[in-house]
């Protein structure tokens, strides 16, 4: 019994040691960029209402994800985006049906923001750009909102 809780012991040791000396990789949080996101919306954004569901992910450095998002002719929308603590730079680029970009916001921050009022009803494609990731990926949260 004393040999096993020896030999316990020292399998705990090594665990917690390799945990110390080896940290964990960090993982992407679309839920800590959405709170910054709903932030950033109550502080900048308070004449809009929500439009669409927000949405989340995690991209890596360097890479996009879209969605198609329906718009109203006359209806003045604003496209906010937001990441975790591991990114510094996000892009939002919104492209009209035919493909053409309309509008962006590709400044080096971590919350872009586009305001549009499209001339036609239809589908729009709104892409989110990772620009400075400095982990393997990093969450995000896109928000549409409208007044």
């Amino acid at each position: 019994m004393k040999f096993l809780n020896r030999l316990s012991f020292r399998i705990l040791f090594a665990a917690l040691s390799s945990l110390l000396l080896f940290p964990t990789a960090s993982i992407a949080d679309a839920n800590q960029a959405r709170s910054y996101l709903e932030e950033a919306i109550y502080n900048e954004l308070p004449d809009y209402s929500p439009a669409i569901r927000p949405y989340t992910g995690s991209i890596a450095n360097g890479q996009t994800a879209s969605r198609l998002v329906r718009l109203r002719s006359g209806t003045e929308y604003a496209f906010m985006a937001a990441c975790d603590d591991y990114c510094s730079d996000i892009d939002l680029f919104l492209y009209d049906r035919a493909g053409v970009l309309v509008d962006s916001d590709e400044e080096e921050d971590d919350y872009p923001l586009i305001t549009y009022v499209p001339g036609s009803s239809g589908n729009y494609r709104l892409v989110v750009r990772m620009y400075s990731c400095s982990n393997s990926s990093c969450g995000y949260a896109v928000s549409t909102m409208s007044r």
